[in-house]
């Protein structure tokens, strides 16, 4: 268990090192989104599970001790998922990462009664291996399973045939061409090697209804800061994409992706409201569809939430994720483990109860 603000260069180095070589990448638990996070959060108490070879990590997690999780009570190691967070799943290494995820699992419950994990693949490369991890040194409760709007590489460019209706392909179209003969052409650009282009999604996020209802990155400086130190660290690492709809020499529509290796995984969407009546977040979402076959990325993550209508009309593949907490064996755990199994039993009434 490292300590995040006491973390050395060679800590860092080793921690870069054993993302860039992760069998499932996931930028969200790399230094150059965490630490920038830590610091727009104020958290001071972060810490790294981490499973060392020498001087080698085969496998790291950003945790905190918490006294709750998900309302219950109770002693708990918990990943660290904050609301710019959409993935939880930890660094592994390739080579081995079966055993690393157990020594990894163990770990965290020789340390506390409990052990939570929100928002990780339920399906890939280390979902069987993580299941069988839990599995082997606790009880596992499952607090949810959900799937997100995603891309996967297919061998034809068929993508928005096999997510948009041709009713509504038609109707994105119409709006497209009113907003061409009304006020001026249309094209996508790339801003992803413009260092002014974060400062200008801040703005047009800022100026929709983000920004009235003060959720808005740029209604708080240390959320700024937190997008503009992290835009900046994967822009020169070459992994931010920038794209934007603009229309009249005006960015109407702007997109944040990050990339990991093969995937890209998208982070925020801002678009001009007064011209809502066309479409321009949809029309930019659009574009990116249509230009996914061509990038060369095996799959695209959308990061939404799982009711995202939009997303889940426009992208045809999904994402599978789980969020669980694990409890000690015997005893020891008996009662954490009773109180989120009720807890989830609680959770799956209420929702029955809203449907009817």
């Amino acid at each position: 268990m490292l300590r995040v603000s006491e973390l050395t260069p060679g800590d860092l180095s080793a921690w870069r090192e054993l993302a860039a070589g992760a069998v499932s990448p996931n930028p969200f638990a790399e230094p150059e989104f965490v630490l920038p996070a830590t610091r727009a959060w104020g958290v001071d108490d972060l810490r790294l599970l981490v499973v060392r070879e020498g001087s080698d990590w085969l496998a790291a997690l950003p945790v905190r001790r918490a006294r709750s999780w998900r309302g219950v009570p109770g002693d708990v190691i918990a990943a660290w998922r904050h609301d710019y967070c959409f993935l939880c799943t930890p660094l592994v290494r390739a080579v081995g990462h079966a055993e690393a995820l157990a020594t990894l699992v163990r770990g965290a419950a020789a340390t506390s009664p409990a052990f939570s994990l929100d928002w990780v693949d339920a399906d890939g490369p280390l979902a069987a291996p993580l299941t069988a991890a839990l599995a082997a040194e606790a009880r596992v409760v499952v607090v949810e399973r959900f799937e997100r709007a995603a891309l996967h590489r297919s061998e034809t460019d068929d993508y928005l045939q096999r997510g948009l209706s041709g009713r509504h392909r038609s109707g994105y179209r119409r709006r497209l061409k009113s907003l061409e003969r009304e006020i001026g052409p249309v094209m996508l650009r790339d801003d992803s090697d413009d260092p002014e282009a974060p400062g200008r999604f801040l703005e047009l996020e800022r100026t929709g209804w983000k920004g009235r209802a003060g959720t808005a990155m740029a209604c708080d400086p240390a959320h700024a800061a937190f997008f503009t130190e992290m835009g900046q660290a994967f822009a020169g690492a070459g992994r931010l994409r920038m794209l934007s709809l603009v229309c009249a020499d005006r960015p109407i529509a702007m997109l944040c992706d990050l990339i990991a290796r093969d995937t890209v995984y998208g982070f925020k969407i801002a678009f001009a409201e007064d011209l809502g009546h066309y479409s321009p977040g949809m029309q930019l979402q659009i574009a990116s569809t249509q230009a996914f076959h061509d990038s060369g990325v095996a799959r695209a993550d959308s990061c939404t939430d799982p009711e995202n209508a939009t997303m889940n009309r426009l992208w045809p593949d999904r994402r599978a994720l789980v969020s669980v907490v694990a409890t000690r064996r015997g005893p020891a755990g008996a009662a954490a483990h009773a109180k989120w199994a009720a807890a989830v039993r609680l959770q799956a009434l209420r929702a029955r109860s809203g449907r009817h």
